[in-house]
This record gives structure tokens, C-alpha cells and sequence, in this order.
């Protein structure tokens, strides 16, 4: 099994030109995590610097729906996010199926909003 620090990688999520998002756990821990990899092989200093941006923002995001940020980690595999995971799915792959489910809609433009404000509040 593929491992980064003291986390077991299970299942590739989704892959981008900049990472690799996985599920997974800690190591004697069962509660799992999502464990986002930055490529570092070809990241830049300015990628890099962006990746660890979007964990500081994260971490000081609090919105409900927004997914926590628990750790940044840095090793011999490179950088990583580890986020709580709730079981989800990507939106993306969420809306190549069906017709969301009454109310999702909703539910995700009132989170966006929210995170949306929340992120002018901190930038002020």
C-alpha cells in the first residue's frame, strides 16, 4: 500500500496536471481522511506557495459545508492536504449523472455564498 508520512493512501480520488487526490487513513487512526498530493516532480515555487495558501485559507474557513482542512505535510513523496471526509463524491463526477437530488442545489449555492462572504471577510 502506498504510504505519504504517517498516511495509508487507499483509493486515487481524482487526478489533475498539479495533484492527486486520495482517500485514505493515519496510521492506527480508523477515522478516514482525504489526502490531496501536490505533484511536486514539476511544481513551481509559486504552485508550492499557492498549495500551502489554500491550506492557511482553509484551515481559517469556518463554514458549514466546506470540508476541514486537519494537517499540511511535507516528505520525501512532497507536499500534501489531509481534509476530513465525509464520503462524498466530486461535484464534477455528482453532475455527470443524474439530475441532482431536490434541494442539493440549494444546498451547494448556499454554501458557496457563505464561503464566498467569508472569504471577503477575511481578506478585509
Amino acid at each position: 500500500m502506498e504510504k505519504i508520512s504517517h498516511y495509508i493512501l487507499h483509493e486515487t480520488i481524482r487526478k489533475s496536471r498539479n495533484s492527486v487526490t486520495y482517500r485514505g487513513h493515519k496510521e492506527n487512526e480508523v477515522q478516514p481522511v482525504i489526502i490531496k498530493l501536490l505533484r511536486t516532480i514539476d511544481a513551481t515555487p509559486s504552485e508550492i506557495a499557492q498549495f500551502r495558501q489554500e491550506y492557511e485559507f482553509i484551515k481559517n474557513l469556518d463554514v458549514q459545508g466546506v470540508i476541514k482542512t486537519i494537517d499540511i505535510i511535507h516528505d520525501e513523496g512532497g507536499f500534501a492536504l489531509v481534509m476530513e471526509d465525509f464520503a462524498g463524491i466530486p461535484l464534477k463526477d455528482y453532475f455527470d449523472g443524474e439530475r441532482p437530488v431536490k434541494g442539493l442545489d440549494w444546498q451547494i449555492i448556499h454554501t458557496a455564498r457563505n464561503h464566498h462572504q467569508a472569504g471577503q471577510a477575511q481578506s478585509c
